[in-house]
């Protein structure tokens, strides 16, 4: 059993040009909890899934080959740092998301895709 990791940062700012956050996603037993604006935790399963993580999740999992870390071995700061979890030749992923553990994965997404899974009317 892990350390359920505290997630108080989520989303974090990627870009404020392009408007688009890291956004903390972990999964545990079958159900994704997604880390959005104000304490607000989305929380759906595979079949539930969003349309927005869908093929980001799909893209993010097709990465075979990428430096996971155990949980607790890392600060939730550390995990909006794409290149402590890609490898150079996978860089293209800093724009998508990545893995961060077993349970733990970041998403990049924007302010527009935060506020239709919150729920949020712009």
């Amino acid at each position: 059993m892990s350390l359920k990791m505290n997630i108080s940062l989520s989303p974090f700012y990627a870009s404020f040009a392009n408007s688009t956050y890291f956004v903390a996603m972990r999964y545990i037993s079958g159900v994704y909890e997604l880390f959005l604006c104000q304490g607000f935790i989305k929380r759906f399963t595979a079949t539930t899934m969003p349309d927005e993580i869908k093929p980001k999740l799909a893209m993010i999992n097709s990465l075979t080959e990428t430096p996971l870390r155990e949980e607790g071995t890392f600060q939730e700061i550390d995990m909006y740092t794409w290149h402590m979890f890609l490898y150079k030749e996978q860089e293209e992923f800093k724009d998508i998301g990545w893995r961060v553990s077993p349970e733990m994965y970041v998403l990049i997404l924007t302010q527009d895709e935060i506020n239709k899974l919150q729920g949020v009317d712009v």
